[in-house]
């Protein structure tokens, strides 16, 4: 189904149902057709400052083969399913002085979102997400680096990292 541009709403008109299932049900994909990976880290990794990517070592899901075997720090978009991707990434900081700093990449170099935080206390957690239209052939990854070397931390699948797709 093509993609609808929705309407801009002004105050004192009535949203209908059929507004509704035009501009937002029929603009995103049926979940039983649902497409895309979330991927966690089951052990602690060493951050050095440098940015270092992080290695993702087991699959929480994984619909349409996102997640490569020989890539753990790889989401790749496979062939036919291009489209609007909701990006996400979640890791849990040792504490300790340094500056720490997280960014979501595409492919080589392209840095879709970042963001950082100064010294914090141990258990610090820094989050990430977005929206982007991504290829087939597109790659992602979780870069982080820190001022000192320091762990990012495994606790209750608090490692993870993710994509899903959104629309075609």
């Amino acid at each position: 189904m093509a993609y609808t541009e929705p309407v801009v709403v002004v105050p004192g008109q009535l949203w209908t149902a059929a507004n509704q299932n035009t501009y937002i049900r029929d603009n995103f994909i049926d979940t039983t057709t649902y497409k895309g990976c979330k991927l966690i880290r089951t052990s602690h990794q060493a951050i050095t400052g440098v940015l270092s990517y992080v290695s993702f070592d087991t699959e929480e899901h994984d619909e349409g083969g996102y997640h490569v075997g020989g890539t753990p720090q790889r989401i790749t978009i496979p062939a036919g399913a291009g489209g609007f991707y909701v990006i996400y990434c979640h890791v849990l900081w040792a504490g300790g002085n340094g500056d720490n700093e997280m960014q979501l990449i595409k492919n080589a170099a392209t840095v879709l979102h970042l963001t950082s935080c100064g010294s914090e206390p141990a258990g610090t957690s820094s989050y990430l997400g977005c929206v982007d239209e991504l290829v087939a052939t597109d790659y992602l990854r979780v870069g982080c680096a820190t001022a000192i070397n320091k762990n990012i931390e495994h606790d209750n699948n608090s490692l993870y990292f993710g994509a899903y797709l959104m629309r075609y």
